[in-house]
């Protein structure tokens, strides 16, 4: 919510659901989750689209990439250098509203 909300005014939600029941992990870095995501701001859609965020010492998510749904739709290639392979066609069917 912080990501998405921070310079808001008036109400401001995020939705979100999980890409991937669970963290993904390599080596020593900390569990990444994927996420697609709506910010509603005074009730209205402000902006969608998916995450990639990590849990910091199990204290905190941090944001290390985000690609909004016209990102996505514009530019589809820099989907796959980001999300894991088997979540690309995923996001891609999420960001062209099927």
């Amino acid at each position: 919510q912080s990501y998405f909300c921070q310079s808001a005014t008036g109400s401001c939600r995020v939705e979100y659901e999980l890409l991937r029941q669970g963290p993904t992990q390599t080596g020593i870095s900390y569990p990444k989750y994927y996420l697609w995501a709506r910010c509603f701001k005074s009730g209205n859609l402000a902006g969608e689209g998916a995450l990639q965020v990590e849990a910091v010492d199990q204290q905190l998510f941090r944001v290390t990439h985000f690609l909004s749904r016209q990102d996505i739709v514009r530019s589809p290639s820099e989907v796959a250098p980001i999300f894991p392979a088997p979540l690309v066609n995923r996001i891609l069917t999420k960001a062209r509203g099927k």
